[in-house]
């Protein structure tokens, strides 16, 4: 999930932030290739700040991603953010400062009673192992995932094939699904309206007949 984080000392009321939110949502998806709903924008504004030794409008932002990130895109997202904050906000570009984090997710699975993930940084040189995790914790949620071969290294570009495949053919298809299995029921069947209304005369009927035979006794 693509991330962005915006810090500005300039005061942002409620409108100006609805529309950087969803400039900004469209730019990081566009440029970055994945959808808009996994895209995170967060705009703080009024935070105290200072850049190049003043205190003049000015602003500050970390992208965070998995994968999608590189010198072409990073400086394209830069580019763009910051004409998006010198618009709604009057931030001159030259005070606009961006962080990029290209966070790569692996999973070692040397250990048969574990799964070792790794979070990489390779930007910054950090690495974060989180070891003893249990193998049926991985496997439970991750059961689908690991049937069809799909890992952390391949799923950026399973997810563009997926993308092109619909953008090819955008019509949805209807996959066969399996009939219900028809359960024991064991509370009385639900009647339809016209099964109601005879019981209801039938019942009249028995009603009436039984009254008769009472004042013929």
């Amino acid at each position: 999930m693509p991330t962005l984080n915006l810090y500005t000392n300039v005061p942002v009321d409620a409108v100006t932030t609805s529309d950087i939110l969803k400039d900004a949502t469209k730019a990081v998806a566009k440029i970055i290739g994945k959808p808009e709903s996994y895209v995170m924008i967060l705009v703080n504004g009024g935070v105290p700040m200072a850049f190049a030794g003043t205190e003049a409008p000015a602003a500050y932002g970390e992208l965070i991603s998995i994968g999608g990130l590189g010198p072409s895109v990073n400086a394209k997202l830069s580019s763009t953010v910051a004409d998006i904050l010198q618009t709604k906000l009057s931030i001159d570009n030259s005070r606009f400062y961006i962080k990029f984090y290209d966070v790569q997710i692996k999973i070692n699975k040397r250990y048969a009673g574990s799964a070792n993930w790794t979070v990489k940084l390779p930007r910054y040189g950090l690495e974060v192992g989180l070891t003893n995790y249990a193998a049926e914790k991985y496997q439970s949620p991750f059961s689908e995932y690991i049937k069809r071969g799909i890992e952390a290294d391949n799923i950026q570009s399973l997810y563009k094939k997926v993308h092109a495949a619909i953008r090819a053919d955008p019509t949805a298809k209807k996959t066969e699904k399996e009939p219900h299995k028809q359960h024991k029921r064991f509370n009385l069947k639900k009647l339809t309206y016209e099964e109601r209304k005879a019981k209801l005369r039938l019942h009249t009927l028995n009603a009436a007949a039984g009254a008769d035979s009472e004042e013929e006794d």
